[in-house]
């Protein structure tokens, strides 16, 4: 299985990311059209990117009521299938990882991995996203990276306030 792993101290907040996804999947550089979203608070200088951790046990898939989300087989990424996505948004509330946004028109979306080879594990000029798969180690650096967001999640009042913001992108 294949996993999406933030460095969350190794991110310099230079947007690339954002840019190098709605340029793949919109074909314009427009960081409100990207599968992933940089949250930047320049008093901690901290830069947090949000994203689909690509999860074993997805809880969006589990609470999708139409079964729009699955595991693409090819790629190994949780997708969402847009014949069938209602937009209800109850996969958005109960990401616990904030993987899944709204873009401007309303429309439901989230990392589908670039189609196994996601751009912005490419494009990162420092290395702070990789796409990782294998055995325990793997399992251990997931957990790693997973526990450190919900760290500054606990820990961090503006992550709250910039997650309320990031549908108004």
């Amino acid at each position: 299985m294949k996993h999406l792993v933030v460095d969350y101290e190794s991110c310099v907040g230079c947007d690339i990311c954002e840019l190098v996804c709605s340029a793949f999947h919109e074909k314009r550089f427009n960081p409100a059209l990207s599968r992933i979203r940089v949250v930047k608070y320049d008093k901690a200088s901290m830069d947090i990117p949000f994203v689909c951790v690509q999860c074993e046990r997805p809880v969006c898939e589990k609470v999708c009521p139409v079964k729009a989300i699955s595991r693409d087989p090819t790629s190994d990424a949780v997708t969402i299938d847009y014949d069938k996505c209602i937009n209800c948004s109850l996969c958005v509330v109960r990401c616990p990882y904030h993987g899944m946004f709204k873009d401007s028109s309303g429309k439901t979306i989230k990392c589908d991995l670039c189609g196994g080879e996601p751009r912005c594990v490419k494009y990162c000029p420092s290395s702070a996203m990789r796409l990782i798969e294998g055995g325990p180690e793997v399992a251990l650096q997931v957990t790693r990276s997973t526990k450190t967001l919900l760290q500054h999640l606990k820990n961090h009042a503006f992550v709250k306030e910039a997650i309320k913001s990031l549908a108004a992108r």
